[in-house]
C-alpha cells in the first residue's frame, strides 16, 4: 500500500546539522561542553521516522489473523505517518491527503468491515467522487448499513454513464464537482487507474449498484447495472446469480448474451459459462448449432471478400476457377467448423469432469432431477450438501422445497429451529418455519411465519410464492392471487406466479382467465412439464379432449428425452416405457394420459399408460377404474370386473366409490346385453 504515494523527505534529526554563514570572516569553533554532549546523544536516541512497509506488514498479518481492531489501530498510525510527512503548515492549515493513502485506508477499513467509520471518512475528507476507487468504497459502506435509498441518490454521473442505469446530475448548488481540483490528478489518478483496472473496481461498483436497485424494486435499472458490470468481468458469478435467482433476463437474452461474452477465450468464464447454460438448461445440440452458426457466419463473410476481388469472368476457364475456389473454401470452412466444435466439446467435457464434485454443479444435477420429478434422488445429492457446507449456499432453498414437497416435517423442523436460533433476524429462519407448518397442513400458523419473513424482506419472491399456497390450501382464493401477483411483480421473467395464478382461476371456474395466464407462463417456461400438465387439465375440463392430449403428450415426451412436438404410435410408447424408469412423480401425468386417451375411445393406448402408472403407484384406484371401463369397451368384461373389485379394496373415499358405483353400472349394463354368464361382485 502507498506505492503511488511520492512522500516529501523532511529533516531527519539524524543528519548533519547545516548552519547559517556569519558575519565574521572566521568564525571561531565553539567548545564542546557536557550539555552539547548530552543533546547529541539525546538525538541519536529519537526515533527515526519508520519506512510506511513496517505499517503495511503489520496491518497484512492483523488482517491474515483476523485482528480487525488491531489492524484499525495501525492504519490509523499509518496515516497519522503519511499526514505528518506531508504537511507544511501555512497558518493553521495543512495540505490534504494524497487519494492514494485515502483509498489504502479505506481498503483496511473495508476489510475490518468497519462501515460507518468508512463513510464518515470519506465524507469528512470529501472525496465521494473523487475516484471511482473512492466512490466504490463509500457505496460499498452504505450498502452494508442497508442506506439504500442513500445509494440511489447518489450523482453516479460523476463517475460514469452506463447505458440503461439511471443518470442522476447533481444539484446546481454543488460547484465543487465543477472545480478539477476536487477530483483525483497526476500520479495519484495514474496509481488508481492501475488500481482500478488490475481490480475491476468499476465492475464491483455496478454490482452493488444491481443489488441495491433490486432492494429498491426497480428491475429496469438493476438488470443494466448487472449487465454492465458483467461485460466488464464477464466471471463475476454474483452477478450471473443474481439475474438468474431473480429472473431479470429471457432464457433467449441470456443464450445470446452469453455467445457475445464467448469471443475472447477465458477458462474462468467458460467454468461460469457451463454453470449458467446448465441453470438455464440449455442442450448441447443448441449449443453446437450457436457456434456453428457464428463460425459459418465469419467464414462465409470471408468467402465473400475473396469472391469479390476475383475479376468478372470472360470465359469457360475463369469460371471454372472461380469455382474451383469457391468450393476450396466451402471445405476449409467445414473443416474450421468441425475443429471449432470438437475443441469446444473437449473443453466443455474436461471442464465437466473437474467439476463434477463441485457443490454448484451438484446443486444444478439435484435441481434437474427434482424438476423431473426424481425428489428422491434430488433429496440425497442436498442432503449430503447441506451437511459438509450448511445454509449459507445457493442450494438451501432448494433443499427446503424438496422436504416440504416430501413432507419431511421433522427434518424441517430441526433445520427452521436451528435457523431461528443463530440468525432471528434473517428471513430465510421464519421462511423454513412456514415450510414446517406447511407440511403438517397449519395453513394459519404458516402464513404466519411467510408473513413474518416477508416482513423482513418484503422482496423475498419465494415467501410471496409460499404464502400465496397457504392461502390457496386454505381457501382464500383473493388473498392467494394477491400475493402471486406480487411475486410476479419481483420475479417477472419467471413463469410460476404467472401459472400459480391461472391454476388460482381454474380453482374459481374463472376458465378464460385462467387459459389466458397458463398460456403466458408457458411463453415464459418454454414448455415446462407442470404448466403444460395445467393446460391439459384445463382442456379436459371442457371437454376438449384433443387439445389436452397434445399438451399432455408434450408434457410426456419432455419427460422422456424426445422431441415435444412428436406423437408417438402405441409401438413408440411401449418401447419407451421399456426403456426408461419413470419417478413417482410421472404416475398423475401417466394416468392423466390414460384417462383423456379413454375419453378419445383409444382404449390400447388407455390401458397402456394406466397399466405403467399402476407399476410406478398401486394405491391410486382411479387407475383401476379406468382401466376397468376400458376392458370393458373392449369387452374383455371379466378383466373388468376383477379391475372393480380390486379398486373397491383399495379405497374408503366417499367421492371414490360413487365414481366406481357409476362406472360399474355402466359396466354391468353393457354386460347384461352380451353374454348371460353370472357375475362374481
Amino acid at each position: 500500500m502507498g506505492r503511488g504515494f511520492k512522500r516529501k523527505q523532511g529533516k531527519r534529526l539524524s543528519s548533519p546539522t547545516i548552519t547559517s554563514p556569519t558575519s565574521e570572516p572566521n568564525p571561531k569553533k565553539r567548545k564542546r561542553n557536557v550539555s552539547t554532549q548530552r543533546e547529541d546523544s539525546f538525538a541519536a536516541c529519537r526515533p527515526v521516522e519508520p519506512e510506511l512497509a513496517i505499517f503495511d506488514d503489520k496491518i497484512t498479518l492483523c488482517l491474515r489473523n483476523d485482528q480487525k481492531k488491531n489492524a484499525i489501530f495501525w492504519a490509523d498510525k499509518k496515516l497519522t505517518y503519511i499526514k505528518k510527512g506531508n504537511s507544511h503548515t501555512v497558518g493553521t492549515t495543512s495540505r490534504k491527503l494524497s487519494f492514494v493513502a485515502i483509498v489504502d485506508y479505506l481498503k483496511v477499513l473495508t476489510a475490518t468491515q468497519a462501515w460507518s467509520k468508512v463513510t464518515d471518512f470519506v465524507q469528512a475528507e470529501d472525496c465521494i467522487f473523487a475516484h471511482v476507487c473512492v466512490t466504490f468504497h463509500y457505496v460499498n459502506s452504505l450498502w452494508q448499513q442497508e442506506l439504500y435509498h442513500q445509494i440511489v441518490q447518489l450523482p453516479m454521473s460523476l463517475i460514469n454513464g452506463w447505458e440503461g442505469v439511471p443518470f442522476v446530475q447533481p444539484q446546481d448548488h454543488q460547484l465543487k464537482y465543477s472545480r478539477s481540483s476536487y477530483y483525483a490528478s497526476g500520479s495519484d489518478k495514474h496509481t488508481l487507474d492501475l488500481v482500478d483496472i488490475e481490480n475491476k473496481v468499476e465492475s464491483a461498483l455496478l454490482l452493488i449498484m444491481g443489488k441495491t436497485y433490486l432492494r429498491v424494486c426497480n428491475r429496469v435499472a438493476a438488470t443494466a447495472a448487472l449487465e454492465n458490470c458483467i461485460i466488464q468481468d464477464p466471471a463475476c458469478f454474483e452477478a450471473w446469480s443474481l439475474v438468474l435467482s431473480n429472473h431479470l433476463l429471457k432464457k433467449s437474452v441470456i443464450e445470446e448474451f452469453l455467445r457475445q461474452l464467448s469471443e475472447e477465450p477465458n477458462e474462468l468464464f467458460d467454468i461460469v459459462k457451463l454453470y449458467v447454460e446448465a441453470y438455464i438448461d440449455v442442450k448441447e445440440e443448441c449449443v453446437t448449432r450457436q457456434n456453428s452458426v457464428e463460425v459459418v457466419g465469419s467464414s462465409s463473410t470471408s468467402s465473400r471478400k475473396n469472391n469479390d476481388d476475383v475479376a468478372s469472368p470472360s470465359s469457360a476457364r475463369m469460371r471454372t476457377r472461380s469455382q474451383n475456389k469457391s468450393q476450396a473454401d466451402t471445405c476449409l470452412d467445414q473443416e474450421i467448423i468441425a475443429h471449432r466444435i470438437n475443441e469446444m466439446k473437449v473443453q466443455k467435457e474436461r471442464l465437466k469432469m473437474e467439476l463434477e464434485e463441485d457443490i454448484d454443479m451438484r446443486s444444478l444435477a439435484a435441481l434437474k432431477h427434482f424438476n423431473s420429478g426424481d425428489s428422491h434422488q434430488a433429496l440425497t445429492i442436498t442432503e449430503d450438501l447441506f451437511k459438509k457446507y450448511g445454509s449459507g449456499t445457493n442450494l438451501f432453498y432448494l433443499h427446503l422445497a424438496i422436504l416440504t414437497h416430501l413432507k419431511k416435517s421433522s427434518l424441517l423442523y430441526e433445520i427452521a429451529h436451528d435457523l431461528v436460533d443463530k440468525s432471528p433476524e434473517n428471513e430465510l429462519a421464519w421462511y423454513a418455519v412456514g415450510c414446517y407448518y406447511l407440511t403438517i397442513e397449519n395453513w394459519f400458523a404458516a402464513k404466519n411465519f411467510f408473513h413474518k419473513a416477508i416482513q423482513i424482506n418484503s422482496n423475498f419472491g419465494a415467501a410471496w410464492i409460499a404464502m400465496g399456497h397457504a392461502n390457496s390450501l386454505s381457501g382464500e382464493h383473493g388473498q392467494s392471487l394477491n400475493c402471486y401477483s406480487k411475486a410476479h411483480k419481483l420475479l417477472e421473467n419467471c413463469f410460476e406466479p404467472v401459472m400459480y395464478i391461472g391454476i388460482e382461476h381454474m380453482k374459481t371456474n374463472n376458465i378464460t382467465l385462467a387459459e389466458a395466464f397458463l398460456k403466458d407462463s408457458l411463453k415464459l417456461s418454454l414448455n415446462d412439464v407442470n404448466v403444460l400438465m395445467e393446460l391439459g387439465a384445463l382442456y379436459y375440463g371442457k371437454s376438449e379432449f384433443e387439445k389436452c392430449e397434445e399438451y399432455w403428450m408434450k408434457a410426456f415426451n419432455f419427460g422422456a428425452g424426445l422431441n415435444q412436438d412428436k406423437m408417438l404410435s402405441y409401438n413408440q410408447i411401449e418401447n419407451v416405457f421399456k426403456s426408461r424408469n419413470f419417478p413417482l412423480k410421472w404416475s398423475i401425468l401417466l394416468n392423466n394420459l390414460g384417462m383423456v386417451n379413454r375419453k378419445l375411445k383409444k382404449w390400447k393406448r388407455a390401458l397402456l399408460f394406466h397399466y405403467k402408472a399402476m407399476s410406478i403407484d398401486r394405491k391410486d384406484s382411479h387407475n383401476l377404474i379406468s382401466a376397468a371401463m376400458c376392458h370393458g369397451a373392449l369387452k374383455n368384461y371379466e378383466l373388468s370386473l376383477q379391475a372393480f373389485n380390486e379398486a373397491a379394496t383399495m379405497t374408503d373415499d366417499g367421492g371414490t366409490q360413487d365414481i366406481l358405483s357409476h362406472s360399474l353400472d355402466i359396466i354391468l349394463t353393457v354386460y347384461a346385453k352380451y353374454t348371460s354368464k353370472s357375475l362374481k361382485l
